[in-house]
């Protein structure tokens, strides 16, 4: 990551909702095992949700572990677990979200996602 780093490039690792499953071992491992060696996270706020059986405590978590690894977003809204088009009120609590990236002095891209 050092040689991509001084590229001006960024490796971010990005989830789905398999490896969520079996309380995130997948995760877990891959982010504690690469902390300190220069790689981010392109977190996914509702693939990490849907992973975790809809659990907005489970997202809380690696957001709170991980989210000062956040250097990209994808956001997409759900409505009673089904998305949606549009990125409203929802599942999701995308205003507390917003707040703690504004605390992390979040800078990077986001991605919008509709169903």
């Amino acid at each position: 990551t050092t040689e991509m780093n001084r590229l001006g490039m960024k490796l971010a690792y990005h989830v789905h909702d398999p490896e969520m499953r079996a309380s995130a071992r997948e995760v877990h491992r891959m982010l504690l095992a690469t902390r300190g060696v220069g790689m981010g996270l392109c977190m996914d706020y509702h693939w990490v949700y849907r992973g975790a059986g809809h659990s907005h405590v489970a997202l809380e978590d690696v957001v709170t572990l991980y989210g000062d690894r956040t250097v990209s977003l994808h956001l997409r809204q759900s409505h009673h677990k089904v998305w949606t088009e549009h990125l409203d009120d929802g599942d999701i609590d995308y205003a507390h979200f917003a707040r703690q990236l504004a605390q992390q002095k979040f800078s990077g891209p986001i991605i919008l996602e509709a169903a």
